[in-house]
């Protein structure tokens, strides 16, 4: 199971059962279950660990059209900056977005529950399918 620190995690319990082997931490506020695989858990739960890293971004590119990180795990979001973040087999690639992008809102299901969130719309997406030397554009090939 995956614990977010004020999701679903408080965090006096969160230090606790991090002491005492019962979770295992992966990164500032995130935790997965001692004898679960961790790199199973976080690419189920990739989409959610990015909107708790970054609440701003939203899904762009290849994530916005699978709803879930590439075959290879990376995940593709569009926010503030440009950056890149690796936590276990995920890597969240995150481009920088338009002042204004157009977007559409996507119902998640990973287990823990639906939520809500934005990714691309496909205007969007054909916009960033032409950027060019864009990790984001080589991401959407034909098979998608």
């Amino acid at each position: 199971m995956l614990y977010l620190v004020g999701e679903n995690l408080d965090k006096t319990r969160a230090h606790y059962q991090a002491e005492t082997g019962k979770i295992v931490q992966l990164m500032r506020g995130i935790y997965v279950d001692a004898d679960a695989d961790a790199d199973a858990n976080v690419l189920k739960h990739a989409i959610r660990i990015a909107r708790y890293l970054y609440p701003r971004a939203y899904l762009s590119a290849a994530s916005a059209i699978l709803l879930a990180p590439t075959r290879d795990g990376r995940l593709f979001i569009s926010g503030p900056r440009n950056q890149r973040t690796r936590i276990r087999a995920l890597e969240i690639i995150q481009n920088a977005a338009p002042d204004h992008p157009s977007v559409a809102s996507a119902i998640i299901d990973d287990g823990l529950g639906e939520f809500q969130t934005n990714v691309s719309s496909i205007r969007q997406r054909f916009l960033e399918a032409f950027r060019l030397r864009s990790e984001h554009a080589a991401s959407i090939d034909e098979a998608r």
